[in-house]
């Protein structure tokens, strides 16, 4: 037998150096090694034969190999863990690598220090430490002190219950994540203290000793002790004794607030306000946001269908000064030019067939705020003039009316077409266009952008999943690659009615090809026309969108119009349109 192997192999847990992530290894009090584990062995590249009775400081050549430093030796002097230390060190192979060194020292019935327990950690690989670890309570008291060691300088939290789902053990790091002392909840219900997202569904405990699957690394919320949300990923596995007999299960979870942090520090670095992009062409965009939101000066928005115009007016409003004002938008094209002049500047009692009562316009409406004029080459010539006459004077008339009424409104318009050669072509007056484009920016369109395809499919998984309370979803590698290799005509909405779309007929986590409308699957190549000679695939796509949640809900238009975030009557305009009534 090994020297000292009974500290891993006389243990109820059989194979624990296979379970752990971390390198854990037992040094004697003059500080020879006397046990490594496999952990220990990948990650400094000896096995553990060729480093028995060896000092730790000749396999761990590191600056930390000093009295002052060395977290074994400081554990020996103090008589307590030294913790959090973290030394880069030289592997077998002479690769230099970051470890994350804990040391505790054990001790006999008499005080006197037994072994030094150090466990280290490779930082480079802390993403997927832990996720697979399964343990088993000790039976005899000494054992329990010995994993006890080992289990208080781990970072997860661990905890054990028995077959009644009672709290039977929490280490360290637990107490740490939750807020709760061990001695607090030993006895009571995991459910009644960890307040997950999963007890009342897919709980991993419940499902681990009901004799289903192993669960690991399954993402979800509990709450603290102060009833803060915490996001956590957990694994579980069953716990027995020695001989086989259950005693319970034990589940382990990793504190996701740093990731999520800097995942959401990540996002913001790509994202302005609902703007997704991290393309050289989106940082213009959202650069050009920012220095012209301060200002007052009009901004014209150029850009394909789909492509965001909507998002980017808003994002210059609710950055500017005017942000807590009114932002009101207009779409030039949805209406008749005698309605759309009352609809803009308001119009008075009597002032044509139908105008019962006086009402105030649009333009009235965003008084202080901002004006969003979508569509704006859709504007008639007599509206245009009208139009440059506000830009100019920052005054109007209503409908019916001479008298001229001051507004302080900040105009952003938009248009899908080329606005330069409508001048050029006489459809629209070039004075108005100048006093519209004092700032022109222009959103690529997504085909050009196809990096940023990712971030958007994460951005609109996450706020479909959100919406719907259900559990997170992914795309396969095969279904990104469908997206990848799709020319988008309609652009970013586009893709967001395809994955939302998916979302609805996917009913596990792993969004596939075939779950995306029929453009979409063929191995990734779109069945479509090319984009030039295909200007419907939007609205197909939308259609299908709505046909797919109808499905979905048997013909409950309130689900449906709920599952599509959106009014039951603009469902019903859309099956109106669709002939889907």
């Amino acid at each position: 037998m090994k020297p000292d192997s009974h500290i891993f192999n006389n243990t109820p847990i059989p194979h624990l150096n296979d379970l752990l992530a971390d390198g854990v290894m037992t040094l004697a009090p003059d500080l020879r090694i006397l046990a490594f584990n496999h952990a220990a062995e990948r990650i400094m590249g000896y096995r553990e034969e060729e480093v028995l009775n060896r000092r730790c400081s000749e396999i761990f050549q590191s600056e930390a190999c000093t009295e002052e430093k060395c977290p074994a030796m400081q554990a020996l002097k103090n008589r307590k863990p030294s913790v959090h230390e973290c030394y880069t060190v030289r592997t077998k192979e002479g690769q230099t690598i970051p470890l994350y060194i804990n040391a505790v020292p054990t001790f006999d019935d008499q005080g006197h220090i037994l072994h030094i327990v150090q466990t280290f950690r490779n930082l480079l690989e802390m993403k997927d430490v832990f996720m697979n670890m399964r343990r088993m309570i000790h039976e005899s008291q000494r054992e329990h002190k010995q994993l006890k060691a080992i289990l208080s300088s781990i970072a997860d939290g661990v905890f054990t219950v028995d077959e009644q789902f009672r709290v039977t053990s929490l280490n360290q790091a637990g107490e740490r994540i939750t807020g709760y002392k061990e001695e607090e909840i030993l006895g009571k219900e995991c459910a009644a203290i960890f307040r997950s997202t999963l007890c009342k569904g897919e709980c991993p405990v419940r499902n681990v000793l009901e004799g289903r699957e192993i669960i690991a690394r399954c993402e979800c919320t509990i709450l603290n002790r102060n009833h803060e949300v915490i996001p956590v990923s957990v694994s579980a596995a069953l716990l027995r004794t020695a001989d086989g007999k259950l005693m319970g299960a034990v589940e382990t979870f990793q504190d996701l607030s740093l990731i999520q942090h800097l995942s959401n520090e990540l996002q913001e670095k790509y994202a302005f306000g609902n703007i997704i992009g991290k393309t050289p062409g989106m940082q213009e965009v959202y650069s050009l946001i920012t220095d012209v939101a301060p200002t007052d000066a009009n901004v014209l928005i150029c850009g394909e269908t789909g492509t965001g115009k909507d998002l980017a007016a808003r994002a210059i409003h609710y950055n500017s000064p005017r942000r807590e004002k009114p932002f009101i938008s207009v779409n030039c094209a949805a209406l008749a030019e005698t309605l759309l002049e009352s609809e803009l500047f308001g119009q008075v009692k009597g002032a044509y067939t139908n105008a019962i009562r006086d009402r105030e316009g649009r333009i009235g409406k965003a008084e202080g705020g901002t004006l969003f004029l979508d569509e704006i080459a859709e504007l008639a010539p007599r509206l245009q003039a009208k139009l440059l006459k506000f830009l100019e004077k920052r005054e109007y008339e209503r409908v019916g009316e001479s008298i001229s009424r001051k507004a302080d409104v900040r105009i952003v318009a938009a248009t899908n077409k080329k606005l330069a050669e409508l001048v050029e072509s006489g459809e629209f007056r070039s004075d108005l266009f100048y006093r519209l484009s004092v700032v022109a920016i222009h959103l690529p369109p997504l085909r050009n952008r196809v990096e940023d395809i990712p971030l958007l499919v994460d951005h609109f998984l996450q706020r479909f999943c959100d919406e719907k309370k259900s559990s997170p979803k992914t795309l396969t590698t095969e279904a990104l690659n469908a997206l990848l290799d799709y020319p988008w005509p309609g652009n970013v909405r586009q893709l967001e009615n395809v994955l939302s779309y998916a979302t609805i007929r996917c009913t596990g986590k792993r969004v596939l090809s075939q779950h995306f409308p029929p453009e979409l699957q063929t191995g990734g190549k779109p069945i479509l026309q090319p984009y030039e000679k295909n200007r419907f695939s939007l609205a197909e796509t939308e259609k299908q969108v709505i046909e797919a949640a109808l499905k979905e809900y048997n013909g409950n238009r309130r689900a449906a119009a709920d599952a599509l975030n959106m009014s039951r009557a603009s469902l019903w305009r859309r099956m109106k349109k669709f002939r889907l009534l």
